[in-house]
């Protein structure tokens, strides 16, 4: 079975509030998603999986650190899974790292599972030998023939940041992998590499598949090379999120929460969404990098429930910018990407 992950960015201060890492026991949220955290022993590999901070966690930048690590003669692996299943849509991951250099027994992987037998995977691995391309795309089962429900490649990164997405509709699916971080290739030299597929092995949004992101060994060997491995997810696109348990049950949100924006990185448009339990009054404020106001999007008096709001920033130019929530006592900052 395969799998496939990512990626490190930017440090910025920003002086109205600082963001602590975000991981409630077993569970963190990342890309506007709740996400759980594998632990225990098992498949791939098999492999000891750790949902420790210091294998997964998610920084005060909105980041998802994936490591590999040891501790004492054990090597733990790490995977986080959406709580909710995914829909038809982009699937899109914002990778910083050497993923083309990784050793040989190490796996990055980005994927839509609904069982071993039912999975489109992109990943990123030599399989155990040097002598393997080192990427590939996949749709499970095997076996697997190059052209048909594989295309492998080798590709050499040109930096540390790379985009890769799996574009998923009800007739086909769309693989592609880039040179930094660009929704699509501004040229011919920044893609490396694109498939499509379009046979019986396409997964159906019926069969409810969660998104995955995994940074694994093959067959549980310890890296080749002694190292530990960490790769970094800056940030994802990913289908309009779907709706929390607590909004399927329409109950009122319990806390607070400001959840990180979607798409992000985005162009020009990103959605914000904030959680209130009681009524009261609540603003939501965008800021520069400078601490300088650009826009208010909520100012008043709004009521208990789960609400979302979208900016265009079509206005501004790229670069990194923060949304202010404050409702109460309550105030919490996130940052967010602008890449025109």
């Amino acid at each position: 079975m395969n799998r496939s992950p990512r990626l490190v960015l930017i440090h910025t201060v920003f002086w109205l509030v600082v963001v602590p890492n975000i991981c409630l026991g077993t569970t963190i949220t990342f890309a506007g998603r709740e996400w759980q955290v594998k632990s225990g022993t098992g498949g791939p590999g098999p492999n000891n999986w750790s949902d420790s901070q210091s294998s997964v966690w998610v920084d005060a930048q909105g980041q998802l650190h994936l490591k590999i690590r040891r501790v004492g003669s054990t090597w733990y692996c790490a995977e986080v899974t959406t709580t909710l299943p995914t829909s038809y849509g982009m699937h899109r991951f914002y990778t910083i790292g050497s993923i083309d250099t990784l050793d040989r027994n190490v796996v990055l992987a980005q994927f839509l599972y609904v069982n071993d037998n039912r999975e489109i995977d992109i990943e990123f691995s030599r399989w155990g030998s040097s002598s393997n391309p080192n990427g590939q795309y996949v749709l499970q089962p095997a076996p697997y023939v190059q052209g048909d429900n594989i295309n492998r490649f080798t590709f050499t990164l040109t930096g540390t940041y790379s985009t890769h997405y799996i574009y998923w509709t009800a007739s086909s699916v769309t693989f592609k992998s880039i040179h930094g971080h660009y929704q699509e290739p501004p040229d011919v030299s920044h893609l490396i590499q694109e498939w499509s597929y379009s046979g019986s092995r396409n997964l159906t949004q019926s069969e409810a598949p969660t998104i995955h992101i995994s940074l694994w060994l093959v067959g549980g060997h310890p890296p080749v090379n002694g190292q530990e491995s960490e790769i970094i997810v800056s940030g994802a696109d990913l289908p309009g999120p779907p709706m929390s348990i607590n909004q399927r049950n329409g109950s009122i949100p319990s806390i607070y929460s400001l959840l990180q924006n979607y798409p992000n990185p985005f162009n020009p448009t990103t959605t914000l969404q904030f959680d209130l339990p009681r009524q009261g009054s609540v603003t939501l404020r965008i800021y520069n990098v400078l601490g300088e106001l650009l826009a208010t999007l909520v100012d008043g008096l709004q009521e208990p429930g789960y609400k979302s709001v979208q900016w265009n920033a079509s206005h501004v130019a790229s670069g990194v910018y923060f949304y202010r929530l404050q409702a109460g006592e309550f105030v919490e900052v996130k940052k967010m990407i602008l890449m025109k």
